[in-house]
């Protein structure tokens, strides 16, 4: 069981009264590392589509090890493919899963 569950979706850029899109995603995921033990489960869905692929990996694999690194479970779905590459560089073991495609209505397989 988990004491919190925190989820960050990937937003829109005219939701935002801050700078833009990825600045609102860096600032609710600073909320979120600031909140997590490692009782929290945390869901991040397609965040940091509005940087370049290589920027956007390097910030979300350092957050993904850091929740690693202090034993919080996290659930990552992301089009940032590099993060597969970096696999073996993560403190803990990661498991990887890919979809099919809408042909196999987006079966998830282990990689």
């Amino acid at each position: 069981m988990y004491e919190n569950i925190e989820t960050i979706f990937s937003g829109e850029e005219k939701d935002t009264d801050v700078g833009g899109r990825f600045e609102k995603e860096v600032i609710e995921i600073s909320k979120i590392v600031d909140t997590v033990n490692s009782k929290s489960l945390i869901i991040i869905n397609e965040i940091f589509q509005s940087t370049f692929s290589s920027d956007g990996e390097e910030a979300l694999f350092n957050i993904l090890n850091y929740f690693s690194k202090i034993n919080v479970k996290w659930i990552c779905v992301s089009h940032l493919l590099g993060i597969a590459n970096r696999k073996d560089d993560f403190i803990n073991e990661v498991h990887l899963y890919n979809t099919t495609g809408k042909e196999n209505n987006y079966k998830i397989k282990k990689v």
